[in-house]
């Protein structure tokens, strides 16, 4: 790369890989390739593995808590000692849940474990962790390419996100990512990417350039099954082409679930809890929880487990425990906790199955759409280096990687299946026949009888949608003079197979609302009667919602390009945005 930017024409893009469990970055400027990308290794601070780390713990510590802080300390620089949150990114998500969860998810908030200190959000804790990823990232960057030369040289980050991620829990990651500076300078922007997608630019650029066993082909029904710390997302590509550029699209609805790794060290948690008691439990968090020494331990058994065919083999970590007797499962001179090799295969267990469902519905969602089955599975993620998991589905390739080589625009996924469907709560005509008699009345403006809070669906599950995919919604709304010209229009999302009518459905969830502002309308363009008991006219603000699917930011709806124009007219006279049910 000789550490040159040679044109202030190119940007740099940058994609960061924020996880559950830990997070990395890489970078690459645009006058290069895919094959030039370089993964930050350098993470600080004294709890490293080795002087080359691709990604650092997603961990956080505040000085308001750790006497010895000055300003927050993140990743390796998170001591043993030190009071610290961890897992904080799954807080950003609190309302999407699916059959594929671990079902004991939120009894693991104790601790510094999806807990939250009680002077943050999850939004303001995970902007202040990645404000600590950003200015480092930043000094990386200032060194490898100098201080000038950064200045003026635009910057794309890419964050890559679940696909399980809900449309709020985009918001918040965006959020928090310009809270951390991200996208703040002159000319930078902060774009999302999903997890599964990211992996699959990644694994299918490689394995259409050579370097790889696996080859694909036009035709070819790809699975990419992203393995993280928190989450796993599973989604399958239809190859439309491989010269002279791989062009790829979403073939089937993915699956996903918040069933990641973390699943197996909770369940490993409550054994140590069975088996030890409060010999286990009295231990302060800083040694037993998620960082500690016994925990990285533990992590180097998970990722082992497998390269040996043995169901009596035993494995051992380090834990010191006052009280705790002398028994087959604890050395109390060694300080040595020990199971086996099928206590470890327990805990894998539970996180496998939930896995090969996944993976099993979406080749019978394949075979059920198209009549053809999936014919590549590619493994991918962190929880992808187990081996006991390989040993399942064969393949795996980094992710990190793929958030920047989608930045260069070369490889890009041409259309998605919408994960959900996304509609309005609206006042239809009144129809005897499927709507309820206690929602009807009768509009002060034409006298015509409606049912209140119908949902009208604009994009459904499934549905085919790419960068020029937008919802067009034709509103009415009676309107007097002394009444406020700002209005908020509900919008939901199901995730059902077939939508239901009326909102208060347990499978519908409020995205947020669509706010909507005519203070600068004429209103002249609207139709108008003069009501005599309220010596008023009543006008109907009739206008048109055009909401766009802003793919590259990766979120449903993004300012700017949510128009308001007069029914029937081409003319933008108002101006709308979206505010998102957060935290």
């Amino acid at each position: 790369m000789g550490g040159k930017l040679r044109c202030l024409s190119h940007r740099l893009i940058v994609g960061v890989d924020f996880g559950t469990t830990y997070s990395g970055v890489s970078y690459v400027p645009t006058n290069m390739t895919a094959r030039d990308v370089i993964v930050i290794k350098n993470w600080p601070g004294p709890g490293r593995f080795t002087d080359v780390n691709n990604k650092t713990p997603s961990r956080i510590a505040y000085p308001e808590e750790n006497s010895g802080l000055t300003s927050p300390s993140f990743g390796f620089n998170v001591t043993a000692k030190m009071k610290s949150y961890t897992w904080f990114k799954l807080r950003l998500d609190r309302s999407a849940t699916t059959m594929y969860d671990d079902p004991d998810l939120r009894q693991s908030e104790g601790d510094g474990v999806l807990k939250l200190p009680r002077f943050k959000t999850a939004t303001q804790v995970c902007g202040d962790y990645m404000k600590e990823i950003y200015q480092f990232t930043m000094r990386i960057l200032d060194a490898r390419f100098s201080a000038d030369v950064l200045r003026i040289t635009p910057i794309e980050f890419w964050f890559t996100v679940p696909a399980i991620w809900s449309d709020s829990a985009k918001s918040n990651t965006q959020q928090a990512a310009r809270l951390a500076g991200f996208g703040t300078r002159h000319g930078d922007h902060v774009n999302l990417i999903s997890e599964p997608e990211a992996a699959a630019i990644t694994a299918l650029s490689r394995v259409t350039t050579g370097g790889s066993e696996v080859q694909v082909a036009p035709g070819d029904r790809v699975l990419i099954c992203d393995c993280g710390g928190g989450t796993v997302d599973i989604t399958t590509y239809l190859i439309k082409a491989v010269q002279p550029e791989l062009d790829f699209e979403e073939l089937l609805v993915g699956e996903g679930g918040k069933c990641g790794s973390t699943y197996i060290d909770r369940l490993f948690i409550q054994w140590m809890t069975a088996t030890f008691g409060e010999a286990f439990t009295s231990i302060p968090f800083e040694r037993r929880g998620p960082g500690s020494k016994f925990m990285q331990e533990f992590e180097f058994c998970k990722r082992d487990f497998g390269l040996v065919q043995d169901p009596l083999a035993e494995h051992q970590i380090t834990l010191a425990m006052e009280g705790a007797d002398e028994s087959q499962n604890y050395d109390a001179d060694e300080g040595k906790v020990t199971f086996s090799s099928e206590d470890l295969e327990s805990w894998f267990r539970p996180v496998v199955e939930k896995i090969l469902a996944m993976l099993g519905e979406q080749m019978r969602q394949s075979q059920l759409h198209s009549g053809q089955p999936i014919n590549k599975i590619l493994l991918v993620g962190g929880f992808g280096d187990s081996q006991y998991l390989l040993q399942s589905l064969r393949q795996q390739i980094a992710v990190v990687r793929g958030a920047a080589i989608r930045g260069l625009g070369g490889i890009m996924v041409k259309s998605r299946r919408c994960r959900r469907h996304y509609g309005f709560q609206l006042d239809l005509p009144y129809d005897p026949s499927v709507d309820d008699a206690r929602h009807k009345y009768v509009s002060q403006f034409n006298g015509r009888t409606y049912s209140r809070g119908t949902m009208v669906w604009k994009v459904k599950r499934g549905e085919k949608i790419d960068e020029n995919t937008f919802i067009c919604q034709t509103v009415s709304k009676p309107w007097y003079k002394h009444e406020t010209l700002v209005f908020k229009l509900p919008f939901y999302s199901c995730s059902a197979d077939i939508p239901p009518r009326r909102e208060d459905h347990p499978r519908v969830h409020k995205i947020g609302e669509v706010v909507v502002d005519l203070r600068n309308a004429n209103l002249n363009r609207f139709k108008k009667r003069w009501k005599f008991r309220q010596d008023s006219y009543i006008y109907n603000l009739q206008y048109e919602l055009q909401i766009m699917f802003a793919q590259r930011e990766g979120v449903l709806l993004r300012e700017g390009v949510l128009f308001v124009r007069a029914k029937n007219g081409n003319d933008i006279f108002g101006k709308a945005y979206i505010e998102y049910d957060t935290e």
